[in-house]
């Protein structure tokens, strides 16, 4: 007589975080073991059949509708919207210089005065010369009018009037050259006093009076900082993404304010020779009053974004014989969901995806070891 011992199945969860291949394999095992008289053994396999595996909050995704942007990062310099290098045009003595670094000037304003002397003399020497060339014109007319009357009364020859005519061209060229010589001698006279090209504020002084110049020194320095832009760096293979009217946020080395927001407003056909990278204007939200020109810069631009898109990560996505899929939880019970990836997003972090899954559907963040279709799982509360 053989007495059979019996174990009724229960119903027992195994956290997947502690489930090991030789763990998985007990858990499926569970046997009562019947000894004989004669040694031999008889097995009935017990094992519970409705066994559910818990899975952490990290373990699993709610799809939703959400926003998603892919940024690149960039750094550069905040730079003034306009600088000009004021330059001397003509050579002569420093007079005076009207400003100092830090004033504010407005267009029209004088800068910087240069000594007019040698100037003053050439405008008068070009007058004279003017003076005497349009006495010739008048001799040269004069003379040409008696020659044409006796010419038809048969007393001048045909070259005597060619010759007349000829001296009066001549007479008319002289006065148009020495006219425009003039005229540049009073243009040089002009550029002798230096004016502020545009509104704006003094940010170098680079002469004192009393010094020599020549055309072309460099006199001072004008910008206008009531726009600043940051000039930025991205590199080549970034350089396509970036598109005029694509949002920035930057964060300002010493700035102690919130993250400065702005605007790309260009970007530069050639890339730099040195990094191979291009720059790119970025026009700042931010004013004067609290950033300064050739502050650091560093953050991020925002070159894609999409708005209201159903958002995975993407290493829930399966790929197998029935194409990819993710690991549904209906009603505590794994089961396939077909999708379809329509873009990638975060480096490839993210996808947005299409197919049998909703808003509110929870899944598989990733593939798990021994969970499938039709695996029981439950999913503990986020503590």
């Amino acid at each position: 007589v053989v007495e059979v011992m019996s174990v009724q199945p229960t119903s027992e969860k195994v956290t997947v975080r502690q489930l090991s291949a030789s763990a998985a394999a007990a858990a499926a095992a569970w046997f009562t073991v019947l000894a004989t008289e004669d040694g031999n053994a008889l097995a009935e396999s017990t094992a519970p059949t409705d066994l559910a595996y818990e899975l952490a909050s990290v373990d699993v995704a709610v799809a939703g509708a959400t926003d998603l942007e892919d940024t690149i990062r960039v750094s550069g310099e905040i730079k003034p919207a306009a600088s000009a290098s004021i330059r001397a045009r003509v050579s002569g003595p420093v007079v005076a210089v009207h400003v100092r670094p830090g004033d504010a000037v407005r267009k029209g304003d004088t800068l910087v005065l240069l000594g007019t002397e040698d100037l003053d003399s050439t405008v008068l020497q070009r007058a004279y010369g003017i003076e005497a060339a349009e006495a010739q014109l008048r001799l040269a007319e004069q003379t040409l009018e008696r020659t044409r009357e006796l010419h038809g009364r048969g007393v001048a020859s045909k070259s005597a009037l060619d010759k007349a005519e000829s001296d009066v061209l001549a007479a008319e060229a002289n006065v148009l050259g020495l006219s425009a010589q003039g005229e540049t001698a009073l243009s040089a006279l002009r550029d002798a006093t230096v004016y502020a090209p545009f509104d704006g504020t003094v940010s170098a002084r680079l002469v004192e009076p009393g010094e020599q110049v020549s055309a072309g020194t460099e006199l001072m320095v004008v910008a206008d900082v009531s726009t600043l832009e940051a000039e930025v760096l991205v590199p080549v293979r970034d350089v396509p993404l970036v598109k005029p009217g694509q949002r920035a946020v930057l964060h300002v080395d010493g700035h102690g304010g919130p993250t400065v927001r702005g605007t790309v407003d260009r970007v530069s056909p050639v890339a730099n020779a040195g990094t191979r990278s291009v720059p790119v204007s970025i026009t700042l939200d931010d004013s004067a009053e609290s950033l300064w020109a050739g502050m650091f810069a560093s953050g991020s631009i925002t070159v894609r974004e999409g708005h209201g898109v159903l958002g995975l990560p993407a290493t829930a996505v399966v790929n197998d014989a029935d194409g990819d899929h993710v690991l549904k939880i209906e009603d505590g019970i794994l089961s396939k969901a077909s999708v379809r990836v329509a873009s990638t997003w975060n480096g490839g972090r993210t996808v947005v995806v299409e197919g049998d899954v909703k808003p509110g559907d929870t899944v598989l963040a990733a593939p798990l070891p021994g969970l499938d279709a039709g695996t029981r799982v439950t999913v503990e509360n986020p503590s």
